[in-house]
């Protein structure tokens, strides 16, 4: 439940490239509408990782709804997913990296500051009457659902040349070889 900016996540174990391709597919026609593709680009191997996927979910398709909103036709929105099992062997965690990448309009140095504030809304999102219904709560609650993941959401962007937003989160993976879950509490970043 989200409150007051906490959240507590129902973690449980799912595959992850199914999980943000399952996501590109929900959000094919309403991208299909301006000519906009997704490219999606997952790692070989499937990883059945521990996350509350109905909220990353939740994620991932504000984050892509974005990016549809402030693409221009014709665009091909990325999605990059990375693994980084290095410190599986360790830890039991494996770090997941998710990237929703635009050529859109960009947000400015200023409004990258405000960005995941409750009610914000950047300059060129007051300018565009085609989002005049958002409330500007749509970042922030994304933010406070990846920290309560205990991860962490973060934005590189430049007007004009587009957004690349990436959630990191470190995760239990299931153990296929012994058919035991490798259950590890997710640590912060």
């Amino acid at each position: 439940m989200l409150d007051n900016n906490t959240f507590t996540p129902n973690f449980e174990f799912h595959p992850l490239n199914k999980t943000i391709i399952d996501v590109t597919r929900i959000l094919q026609g309403q991208a299909a509408l301006q000519n906009i593709k997704f490219k999606v680009n997952t790692p070989d191997q499937e990883l059945i990782v521990q996350l509350d996927q109905l909220r990353l979910q939740q994620v991932i398709i504000n984050l892509l709804s974005n990016a549809i909103k402030f693409s221009n036709p014709n665009d091909t929105i990325k999605v990059d997913v990375t693994t980084d099992i290095s410190a599986l062997t360790t830890s039991g965690l494996v770090i997941v990296c998710i990237k929703v990448s635009d050529k859109g309009i960009g947000i400015s140095p200023k409004d990258l500051k405000n960005l995941f504030k409750p009610y914000f809304k950047t300059t060129d999102d007051l300018n565009k009457t085609k989002n005049k219904d958002s409330h500007g709560l749509g970042l922030s609650i994304c933010q406070t659902i990846v920290k309560s993941m205990n991860g962490q959401l973060d934005v590189e962007s430049e007007l004009g040349i587009g957004s690349i937003f990436s959630i990191t989160l470190q995760t239990s993976v299931y153990d296929k070889s012994s058919q035991q879950k490798k259950v590890s509490d997710p640590i912060l970043l």
